[in-house]
């Protein structure tokens, strides 16, 4: 159906009443209610809270996702859903043993943020490993680095010596996205475009964090709002640069594993499969040694890797590099080349 305006001249006093009038008198509702190209929408804000009927939004209504943590030390991690993230389930590759524990802070090891962050304290017996699953709403992507959008976050905590992953964060948002003092949910939506009311923010210092510029604010019916922009979703990165809030810095390193590479295209798929990322890392992949050139949040190093399962052993391992790899990655962390 195809939405025809209706001219001026065609509904004057004088104008005969035709055919092709009121073809589009019966024709444009219709285009209306379909939203074909041309037709008029309803203007923003229109449907307000009073609209929706009690139990109207239903669970597949709103948009959510799930996101995962795992370690195989004692670990405070940041959870991705943050203030929209709701209780977390927990599983572990161990079967019937006992010792694992986990509860939202661990205050004998750990100082306590000035800022909220939903966080988990994790611990598991003889280095199995425990994971830590949570549904959130979602309302934020996409992300971008600055090299294209970032289909899934992949952050590992690697050992410095063998490689080995000791913690794994897998969720298509990154973990300074919910966590911290910038808001992501938007007031007004345009198109694919979110906005927020710019008297949201607290003072002139809360706006400069995010690089406001007087070209970002859009005014609608004399209220003022900023769209949400990539800047703007980045604006807590430093604060969040990865979900490992504790770690010993001379053991582990962080790492981002590429979001555009092979591996990482690999686990996506697999994932709509229904399979476990963090299980899959289980089985093994290689790592590449070499730091790609790429923007990373400070402290954070961002390598490639390829999947490659490796024979079961008795003790499960998070991931094994070929020894040439480990040597090469060794020696590139001496120079100072990995921080």
């Amino acid at each position: 159906m195809t939405y025809t305006a209706i001219l001026n001249s065609e509904i004057d006093p004088d104008s005969p009443l035709t055919t092709g009038l009121m073809t589009k008198v019966r024709d444009n509702p219709i285009a209306m209610f379909a939203k074909d190209a041309g037709a008029p929408v309803l203007a923003n804000l229109y449907v307000t809270e009073a609209m929706l009927a009690a139990s109207a939004v239903s669970q597949s209504k709103l948009k959510s996702t799930t996101g995962a943590v795992s370690t195989a030390v004692d670990a405070l991690l940041a959870l991705p859903g943050g203030e929209y993230g709701f209780y977390p389930q927990l599983k572990s590759n161990a079967g019937a043993t006992y010792g694992f524990h986990a509860k939202i802070f661990d205050g004998t090891a750990d100082y306590l943020s000035t800022s909220y962050v939903t966080t988990i304290y994790l611990t598991q017996p003889a280095s199995w490993t425990i994971y830590a699953q949570q549904r959130y709403i979602q309302s934020s992507p996409p992300y971008n680095l600055g090299h294209g959008e970032i289909p899934l976050f992949i952050f590992m905590l690697l050992e410095r010596e063998t490689l080995k992953v000791s913690a794994t964060y897998v969720a298509q948002d990154p973990p300074w996205a919910n966590n911290g003092r910038t808001k992501l949910d938007g007031d007004l939506h345009i198109g694919d475009k979110k906005y927020k009311k710019l008297s949201r923010f607290r003072d002139e210092k809360d706006k400069a964090s995010t690089g406001l510029a007087k070209g970002d604010i859009l005014k609608v019916d004399g209220v003022e709002y900023l769209e949400i922009t990539t800047k703007y979703k980045n604006a807590d990165m430093l604060d969040i640069p990865h979900p490992f809030i504790r770690y010993d810095k001379t053991k582990y390193f962080p790492v981002l594993l590429n979001p555009h590479g092979e591996l990482c295209n690999y686990l996506i798929t697999a994932d709509e499969q229904g399979r476990s990322i963090p299980d899959i890392l289980t089985d093994g992949v290689t790592i590449s040694p070499e730091p790609m050139e790429y923007n990373t949040p400070a402290g954070v190093t961002m390598l490639d890797g390829v999947y490659s399962p490796l024979k079961v052993k008795e003790t499960p391992e998070m991931v094994e590099v070929k020894p040439s790899l480990t040597t090469k990655l060794k020696t590139l962390i001496t120079k100072g080349n990995v921080s």
